[in-house]
């Protein structure tokens, strides 16, 4: 998964999920995240992280300039103590990260809900103390332990920041309750444990990477939940300042315009749904389409969109004061007013507005923030669409056929303005 916004608007856990009288099917419902203000990860520790997924050589400038970001945050949680749930509306505009409320052997869990990767897992009472101060955690019961299945998993594409056994339990996501297998951690790196704002992940990409107990051996959740749902499908929702994930149905009061369809490409061993866009545009919805066969991923989990190296040096070239330091990430005014950015899909317009490209600040005084618009590097031939640009769009992925996955791209009403 691309955990890459974790940055200080993280929307967050409201309370214990109650389940409803459990139907046999037919069910459908909207699950919404809340703000919190916690100690998440800074967006460039996350740049590195994918750099290093993808294989492409991080700058030492970059590498300096993310760990002094880590060290800044590890203070500040020291200075402040956090130990509980400290929940309240964010100080800052910037959506850099939904997550949601899950319900797994009596206890709720904040989860980033990730279209990106495919497995399921959560913090537990197998890990050593000091890695669950300030989460909530699963209580190891070995009578619902799978034998002999385990998970793995490294986030940067090399280490492995995550791993544990597997378990088989019922999980609860919006009244919706599932028996399935997830991950529970016996041991986390610091780069997690020390992000307050989330107790795991819940991966509903592409089922045949699920890498609990190895890729495809074990369903995701959303699989497991299929048989209780009206229609095998889920859209993601997002708007400014909320998460949402329709399941099971489409919401028409959330669609303005058609829908436009594309069958999901599976493609280099990569969790994310993907699709062939062919053009885009920089500027108002009225731009000129530059036409181009592009391949891009959706991650409903991450705050940055990554495009065409091009693409991203048209795009600063609009903005007064932006520093295109490709080393360290592109930088802009927080206060600027950037252009809005187009992608055909289909031949129709898909447009986010340059307000929603303004992402976190990168200094103290929070005058330079990155620009929404980043470039990965490294000959990476793909882009990677993340929070901002599924902001105001309604994006289904439909099961119907779950060996042809469907994806739908409509607007929302009033997706033009911020």
């Amino acid at each position: 998964m691309l955990t890459y916004g974790k940055a200080m608007a993280i929307l967050a856990f409201t309370g214990a999920v109650i389940a409803k009288p459990l139907p046999e099917s037919g069910a459908t419902f909207s699950l919404e995240s809340n703000v919190v203000v916690r100690a998440p990860k800074h967006q460039l520790e996350h740049i590195v992280n994918i750099k290093r997924r993808l294989g492409v050589e991080v700058h030492p400038e970059l590498a300096e300039a993310a760990n002094k970001a880590a060290a800044k945050r590890n203070a500040d949680l020291a200075a402040r103590k956090v130990t509980g749930t400290a929940s309240g509306r964010s100080p800052n505009p910037y959506d850099t990260e939904f997550v949601y409320p899950i319900r797994i052997g009596g206890t709720t869990f904040k989860v980033i809900m990730d279209t990106a990767s495919s497995d399921t897992w959560v913090y537990s009472s197998a890990q050593p103390a000091n890695q669950t101060v300030g989460h909530h955690i699963y209580q190891i019961n070995p009578a619902h332990k799978k034998p002999g299945v385990n998970f793995t998993i490294g986030y940067d594409g090399a280490s492995s920041q995550v791993e544990g056994d597997a378990y088989v339990e019922p999980i609860t996501i919006g009244g919706i309750t599932a028996k399935s297998t997830f991950g529970a951690a016996s041991t986390a790196i610091a780069d997690w444990t020390s992000d307050l704002s989330q107790d795991g992940v819940v991966g509903l990409g592409i089922p045949n990477f699920n890498q609990i107990g190895g890729f495809g051996k074990e369903k995701t959740w959303f699989v497991d939940a299929i048989p209780m749902l009206d229609k095998p499908l889920f859209a993601v929702a997002h708007t400014k300042g909320h998460g949402v994930y329709d399941f099971g149905f489409i919401n028409q009061k959330k669609i303005s315009g058609p829908i436009t369809w594309v069958w999901n490409r599976v493609e280099r061993y990569w969790d994310a749904y993907g699709f062939l866009g062919d053009g885009f545009g920089i500027g108002d919805p009225s731009a000129q389409i530059t036409k181009r066969k592009m391949k891009i991923h959706l991650e409903a989990g991450t705050d940055i969109s990554f495009t065409d190296p091009d693409i991203v040096k048209a795009w600063y070239s609009l903005i007064p004061g932006a520093v295109t330091v490709v080393e360290q990430g592109y930088t802009i005014p927080c206060n600027s007013k950037p252009p809005g950015w187009t992608v055909t899909i289909r031949g129709r317009k898909f447009f986010t507005p340059g307000c929603a490209l303004i992402s976190q600040p990168v200094d103290d005084e929070g005058k330079n923030c990155l620009g929404g618009l980043q470039n990965i590097g490294g000959g990476v031939d793909f882009s990677l669409f993340g929070i901002n640009f599924h902001k105001g769009k309604y994006i289904i992925q439909d099961y119907t056929d779950p060996n042809h996955i469907k994806l739908g791209f409509a607007m929302q009403p009033g997706s033009n303005a911020c």
